[in-house]
């Protein structure tokens, strides 16, 4: 599975917050006007309705590839798991409450040493092998175990509360941008290129003005889409706020391990052997249903640039976009 998009957020800062959402968490989107004043349905579906009405001929030899499953249904049908979390793993309860908390700081400490539910990427750094790091590690464990039970009895709520909005703006995010997506069964960019290719050039102009359309509509998803993009990837937005929750999610489950692996280091002077994956091990419905959901998003949002970079080329090929 390796990394996908969302694996920038396993990086240095990349969850932290700032500003006045850091104290406070009161999150302004300073996009939203300007989301709103751009959103034009109105270019943008209707466009692509009327061209591929257009193009829907058998001379055309439309073949629409369904997205493995995923994108022919929209966002609905990628499963992500609810709250079935497994935090009973850390014996979190029984510890003592503090009147002054730095989780950020411990969850960012303890960011090159746990495997994440985001993917599937190694650790930068072993616990197993690697006798800094254990110290450093179980350092930042050890602050996160004290501090946990303010979050205790929240974290699964706070999870459940993450989750539903992310699928909320991935089941409207679909739907912009689905006339890009070639499993979507309304992708038409392919077979026009195709039969554009196939036409003798007197005889092309009578098929520009559908093209130049098309071409107005699907600029106009770009755009809208990455308005949309930049707010839920922004601090506060749905995308941030669920990679943030599965980032510390993680780190809660991992944070007892790291603190058994050092304590055995320490009493026998030897290492255990790495059990790889702990994540996936103990955790494997919440674990795999998350990393399989980010990666068929992966793999959507993927497709949706590589369409438009490819009808792009073919404009700019044939001199199209002058014409508008």
């Amino acid at each position: 599975m390796a990394e996908n998009i969302f694996s920038d957020y396993r990086k240095e800062g990349k969850i932290k917050l700032s500003g006045f959402t850091k104290p406070f968490r009161r999150v302004g989107h300073s996009t939203s006007n300007y989301f709103k004043a751009s959103s034009k349905k109105d270019l943008t579906l209707g466009a692509v309705s009327g061209a591929s009405n257009a193009w829907s001929t058998a001379d055309i030899g439309l073949a629409i590839a369904g997205f493995t499953g995923f994108a022919a249904a929209g966002s609905a049908a990628i499963a992500l798991p609810a709250t079935s979390v497994a935090v009973g793993l850390v014996g979190i309860a029984m510890l003592a409450k503090s009147t002054y908390s730095n989780r950020d700081a411990a969850h960012e400490k303890l960011r090159p040493f746990v495997w994440s539910l985001i993917d599937d990427v190694r650790p930068e750094r072993s616990i197993y092998t690697d006798r800094e790091a254990q110290e450093q590690a179980s350092n930042a464990a050890i602050y996160l175990l004290k501090e946990a039970d303010s979050q205790y009895q929240i974290m699964a709520g706070k999870y459940e509360n993450a989750r539903q909005n992310i699928v909320k703006f991935f089941d409207n995010f679909y739907n912009e941008i689905k006339p890009l997506l070639a499993g979507s069964g309304i992708w038409q960019g392919d077979a026009i290129e195709q039969f554009y290719e196939r036409t003798i050039p007197s005889q092309r102009i009578t098929f520009e003005p559908k093209i130049i359309e098309a071409h107005i509509a699907f600029n106009n998803i770009k755009v809208h889409s990455e308005i949309m993009w930049k707010t839920a990837t922004s601090q506060g937005g749905p995308v941030f706020e669920y990679m943030r929750r599965l980032v510390h999610l993680g780190n809660y489950l991992q944070v007892a391990n790291i603190l058994s692996v050092s304590t055995f280091a320490k009493l026998s002077n030897s290492s255990q052997p790495d059990p790889g994956d702990i994540l996936l091990k103990y955790c494997q419905d919440i674990t795999q249903g998350n990393r399989n959901y980010l990666q068929a998003w992966s793999s959507i949002i993927k497709e949706k640039d590589d369409n438009y970079q490819k009808w792009e080329r073919f404009i700019m090929k044939y001199g199209i976009d002058r014409k508008k």
